[in-house]
Parts: structure tokens; C-alpha cells; sequence
């Protein structure tokens, strides 16, 4: 599998916005940062690294958006909120399918 860059989230990422309501839209446009990787350790296993793309800052609680093909990922939910301070992937309430249900059940 060919490996992600900057460019590839950033398209993905536009893509996932393309499907949402304008309220969502609006929302999440405000907090998008240029993609970053960052490691986050799978701790569901033997503690394996996969590479996560932070693609954005929610503001609150140190909360960070990430996409990732690897743990929660590899299961069919690669875009997931965790803590930005932290390389835990955390618990799978936060990992989904498509962006658009991570942003409309954030802003419940």
C-alpha cells in the first residue's frame, strides 16, 4: 500500500467535507491545520505504531481529529478524535467510518 502524505490527507480530508451539511462544513473549516503526522500506539495489541495524520485542533480539551489506516483504521474507522498531547489512540466510541458522523456526533 502506498503511503500517505500531506497532499493525499489533505484530499481526503476535502473529500469527507464535500458530504457534509454547511453548519458541519463551517464548523470543521474553522478547525483544520495543515496534516501532520504523528505515531499513535495501538494499545488494544502489542503496543504496534501506526502513522496518524492530524488534520485538526477542536480547541477544547486538547482534542485533535486524526486520520490513520492502522488500529481502530484496519477495522473500517480510520478518522478519530484523541488527545493531541497523548500517542494513545484511546477508546473506539471515537474512531469512525467517515468524517461526517465524527463531526455531526461531535457537535451533539
Amino acid at each position: 500500500m502506498e503511503a500517505l502524505t500531506k497532499e493525499k490527507v489533505s484530499k481526503l480530508v476535502q473529500h469527507e467535507i464535500e458530504s457534509m451539511s454547511e453548519s458541519n462544513r463551517t464548523f470543521i473549516l474553522e478547525k483544520l491545520i495543515s496534516p501532520r503526522p504523528k505515531t499513535l500506539t495501538w494499545e488494544y495489541g502489542n503496543e504496534e505504531e501506526y502513522e496518524a495524520w492530524l488534520f485538526a485542533e477542536m480547541g477544547e480539551r486538547n482534542i485533535g481529529l486524526v486520520y490513520c489506516l492502522g488500529g481502530f483504521g484496519a477495522f473500517g474507522s480510520p478518522w478519530g478524535l484523541i488527545f493531541s498531547n497523548s500517542s494513545n489512540f484511546g477508546m473506539d466510541p471515537g474512531w469512525y467510518r467517515n468524517l461526517k458522523d465524527l463531526v455531526s456526533e461531535w457537535l451533539i
